[in-house]
């Protein structure tokens, strides 16, 4: 068997409690259409007339709907190095992150379900450490959030170089996403393990992420108004139960 004729199992395992028969539903595992692709799979929900993405690369798109999977399609534009993070700001937007081969950060958005924009470049490389001559200790591993409209704030989170969680304020701009070049990724006290995922809650952040032992750790703090320049107030990174092998992954 080629490589081209094997096929990836992807889950989407989400459940929507929300009112009224257009929302969607849980979906069953199902074997998605062929592709060499490799990256991990990026999960985006929406309705059932709006993607219920399924992104297994930023190359390579399929899309889920009540009818079945669309085919795939290839998008164009920027060389990856490092796999895609996808976040839905309003119904019908999807705007996916990812790094460059260039070693900056890349932006592209669909709209509805076959409306590309074009790939922007939002920001520079992921934070280095100095101390190595400007090499990069590592690629982005994102994590974000959206405030909920296409024209409010985003937050991005990253692993930085000395084992903190960085983030940064960006923001809705003429479709896509904007970033300040002239401002740097904020520190937030306390070393983690792994890539952090972030999840929003009643205007409030929640940060999760493994220590350096693979224990679950968790952090929060209030959303600052939109537009405000506040930085969010971080109550400290505080252990859960457990050990793990993987880094976690936050669902709202």
């Amino acid at each position: 068997m080629t490589l081209r004729a094997k096929t990836y199992l992807c889950a989407l395992l989400a459940v929507l409690l929300l009112a009224g028969p257009s929302w969607g539903q849980m979906a069953e595992f199902d074997k998605v259409g062929p592709s060499n692709d490799t990256s991990e799979p990026v999960l985006v929900i929406g309705t059932s007339t709006e993607p219920q993405g399924l992104l297994p690369s930023v190359k390579r798109v399929q899309f889920r709907t009540e009818t079945g999977w669309s085919n795939w399609i290839a998008l164009k534009g920027v060389k990856l190095t490092t796999g895609p993070m996808a976040i839905s700001p309003a119904p019908g937007l999807v705007d996916i992150l990812t790094g460059g081969n260039d070693n900056e950060l890349w932006h592209i958005r669909l709209q509805g379900q076959e409306r590309w924009s074009d790939w922007v470049k939002v920001f520079g490389p992921p934070p280095y450490n100095k101390n190595l001559g400007g090499v990069h200790f590592r690629k982005y591993e994102l994590a974000a959030i959206s405030t909920g409209s296409s024209d409010g704030d985003y937050l991005l989170f990253t692993w930085g170089p000395t084992n903190h969680c960085l983030y940064k304020r960006c923001w809705g701009c003429e479709d896509g996403v904007a970033c300040d070049r002239t401002e740097d990724w904020i520190q937030i006290d306390g070393e983690i393990g792994s890539r952090p995922t972030a999840v929003l809650l009643s205007d409030k952040i929640y940060l999760f992420a493994l220590d350096n032992s693979n224990g679950l750790v968790w952090n929060s703090a209030d959303l600052p108004p939109t537009g405000s320049g506040e930085v969010p107030d971080w109550v400290g990174w505080q252990p859960l139960q457990g050990s793990f092998d993987s880094p976690p992954v936050a669902a709202s």
